[in-house]
């Protein structure tokens, strides 16, 4: 039963860091398509 357990702890841990790590990577999307606009908003004036 405590393999169980910690298997299940093991896998929640794994997905919790791959959520983190998703949530870092899209953070940095965001920021670069914020500058992307203002680029663009910069080249239409």
């Amino acid at each position: 039963m405590t393999f169980f357990a910690i298997g299940y702890m093991v896998i929640w841990l794994l997905l919790l860091g791959y959520t983190a790590f998703i949530h870092g990577q899209q953070r940095g999307l965001e920021r670069e398509v914020g500058l992307l606009q203002e680029l663009v908003e910069e080249r239409v004036d």
